[in-house]
Parts: C-alpha cells; sequence; structure tokens
C-alpha cells in the first residue's frame, strides 16, 4: 500500500504564476489542449511521461510542485 495519494493538479496556479495559459502549454508541450483541461481539473491523473513533459515545459524539477499530496489512510 502507498503511504500518499494524490490530491489535486497545481496546474492552473502554476500556469497562473507564470503567465501561461492551458494553450500555451499545449504550445510548448505539444500535450493536447484537452488532456490539459482533464488534467488540470484533476479529473484524470497525469501519466508519468505527460507529467514529465510538464515539468520540463514549465521548468519544474520536482512532481510534488506540479501535484498535492496527502497520506493514505
Amino acid at each position: 500500500m502507498a503511504f500518499y495519494k494524490v490530491s489535486r493538479c497545481r496546474l492552473r496556479s502554476l500556469l497562473t504564476e507564470r503567465n501561461m495559459t492551458l494553450r500555451d502549454l499545449e504550445r510548448v508541450s505539444g500535450i493536447p489542449y484537452t488532456s490539459l483541461r482533464r488534467y488540470a481539473k484533476t479529473s484524470r491523473l497525469m501519466p508519468l511521461d505527460v507529467a514529465y513533459s510538464v515539468m520540463m515545459a514549465l521548468d519544474i524539477d520536482r512532481i510534488d510542485v506540479l501535484y498535492d499530496f496527502e497520506p493514505n489512510e
């Protein structure tokens, strides 16, 4: 059993901090807008390769900046 679980995606706030939109991220990362929108709403978790691409596009070096995590009970 995992000790932590994903709580929410911080993508929207990260984009706001960088004055970017999901469309901007789509252009930079090559990830389709509709997928990015689902990830940002946390209705779908990013696969690891997508998360890595987003992290590189936003110059993030740790996954806990991209997602909030909470202890798994």
